[in-house]
């Protein structure tokens, strides 16, 4: 593996959002692990696995391209980069949320449209953690460590200190931070891609670009460097690029164990109910 050293720069994206758009092609396809020069730590990892020999990956193929029950991007803007109809869906633990009157911590809608795309996906977790851990035992015990002090390990997927995914379909995502994670947790990313050109994630404070191939993972800290996507064109009719993004979503940090949960959220869901209906509460 290739160790590459970078100093971090300033960097800010530029304020017009329409131009926050990577505009590199291409980028190292190899092995590599980026060192920071000041702090002598690595900051990200990108790792070629053959994930053919673990797990029946035509299955999981299939259903990603077949069942995905993909939603489209929020972001108009992805769509006008790359000419792609950009779309995602998540999987893993969604947090409540009293506006939508979604009272407990529950999984995805993922699950019950297929849930053996969202259970796959669950117990695939373990798989990549393992290897991230030999590969990087300093940095994943880190992340960890972040993750136990903040997040109850009833929320964890399969005793993984991570708590939810995405999964992007040829999605280009203008440079951004992932501001919805936990504070000093990382990212751990899955890259499936098959005819297609672009797509790389380049770091602009470290002025480097990773390739992301296929059957590739990366791992870094989504939340705390500026990273974005270059423009994807695919190729052909049978071209794809996914890539499975697992991360420990902050608010998830207010959630007690699955029993506490699930006693809260039956309370606030019969207080919203009396609120709803002033006849209920009126005084006899």
């Amino acid at each position: 593996m290739e160790i590459i050293e970078r100093r971090l720069r300033t960097w800010e994206p530029d304020k017009d959002k329409a131009n926050r758009f990577a505009d590199v092609l291409d980028g190292i396809k190899h092995d590599v692990a980026i060192r920071d020069l000041d702090s002598n730590e690595i900051v990200l990892l990108q790792k070629k696995i053959d994930l053919a020999s673990i797990i029946d990956l035509p299955n999981l193929l299939r259903h990603l391209r077949l069942k995905g029950n993909f939603t489209q991007a929020r972001t108009g803007s992805m769509q006008r980069a790359s000419g792609i109809k950009a779309k995602e869906q998540w999987f893993g633990y969604i947090p409540p949320d009293t506006l939508k009157r979604r009272y407990a911590i529950n999984r995805s809608a993922l699950y019950a449209k297929n849930p053996e795309l969202g259970y796959g996906l669950e117990h695939l977790t373990p798989v990549l953690w393992n290897m991230l851990k030999q590969t990087l035992p300093e940095q994943t015990m880190m992340h960890e460590a972040t993750v136990t002090e903040s997040i109850h390990k009833d929320w964890w997927l399969e005793n993984c200190p991570f708590t939810s995914g995405i999964i992007n379909h040829t999605n280009v995502l203008p440079y951004h931070k992932d501001r919805g994670n936990l504070k000093d947790s990382w990212s751990m990313m899955l890259a499936l891609r098959k005819g297609d050109v672009g797509g790389a994630l380049h770091l602009p404070e470290y002025n480097e670009t990773i390739a992301v191939p296929d059957c590739s993972i990366t791992f870094f800290n989504g939340q705390k460097y500026w990273h974005g996507v270059s423009p994807v064109a695919l190729q052909h009719k049978d071209a794809y690029r996914f890539t499975l993004v697992w991360y420990v979503k902050d608010r998830i940090k207010v959630c007690q164990s699955r029993e506490e949960e699930l006693d809260r959220a039956a309370n606030s869901a019969y207080k919203g109910s009396r609120s709803s209906n002033p006849a209920r509460t009126k005084k006899k």
